[in-house]
């Protein structure tokens, strides 16, 4: 989960001895255990922006089809 502070540096520990401070505009990249904190202490979620999708490829124009001889 990638996250970052919006206005102010925000210091964020837990209960199993994790902590992380995080500064205005820095975006940090962290497990979702500890991102989950960092968001109830006001830290904002930082999506990632997809891929563009390649254009499609022309598709070839299809060849008549040739009858048969008959045997």
């Amino acid at each position: 989960m990638k996250i970052t502070a919006k206005q102010q540096e925000i210091y964020v520990s837990t209960l199993w001895g994790a902590a992380i401070t995080i500064q205005p505009g820095q975006v940090r990249e962290v497990g979702d255990d500890l991102g989950y904190a960092c968001l109830q202490a006001g830290c904002v979620e930082v999506k990632d922006e997809p891929a563009p999708k390649p254009k499609p490829k022309p598709k070839p124009k299809a060849k008549p089809k040739k009858a048969r001889k008959k045997k």
